[in-house]
């Protein structure tokens, strides 16, 4: 009978422990399925991405378009474009140092004006040219003399001619 007690005992341990195998199987299959069941989540949620946003209203195609507005541009670069013109004439004159009228004289020298001649070039090379060919005498102010006489006689209408003979 001790054989039996003894066999029994030792029946009665490996059953203890066969359960507690099983109980310790059954936590590790648990959790395997668990991590198996994680991992199915994520990949479906990687492969199909959810978003936060929700919709209201369908959209709806637009009237006119929102940007560039092309009427207040072209407004702009006409206003800008007419403030620059005015701002460069205005500036220009302002620096300029030419006198052009009589009134302009007196204003800057004091004294009163007689008249005011135009600015006469002189001729062209080929008229110089032209003129050193002939047996004459050739220095420079004499040339200077005979072109504004020349002027005055070709062109007795002029304001040149005009202010001249007073």
């Amino acid at each position: 009978m001790k054989g039996l007690v003894s066999q029994a005992g030792s029946t009665g341990q490996a059953q203890v422990k066969l359960r507690d195998l099983e109980s310790a199987a059954d936590t590790y299959r648990n959790l395997y399925n668990s991590f198996l069941e994680k991992l199915q989540q994520a990949t479906q949620n990687q492969s199909f991405p959810i978003s936060e946003a929700r919709i209201i209203s369908t959209a709806v195609k637009p009237d006119k378009k929102s940007s560039p507005k092309a009427l207040l541009a072209l407004a702009g670069g006409l206003v800008g474009g007419l403030c620059f013109g005015f701002g460069a004439a205005f500036s220009r004159e302002l620096l300029s140092d030419v006198l052009r009228s009589p009134s302009e004289v007196e204003d800057e020298l004091g004294v009163k004006c007689l008249g005011v001649l135009p600015d006469i070039r002189p001729a062209s090379p080929v008229v110089r040219k032209a003129r050193a060919l002939l047996p004459t005498d050739n220095s420079p102010a004499k040339e200077k003399e005979q072109s504004l006489s020349n002027y005055v006689v070709d062109h007795p209408f002029s304001r040149f001619a005009e202010r001249c003979g007073t």
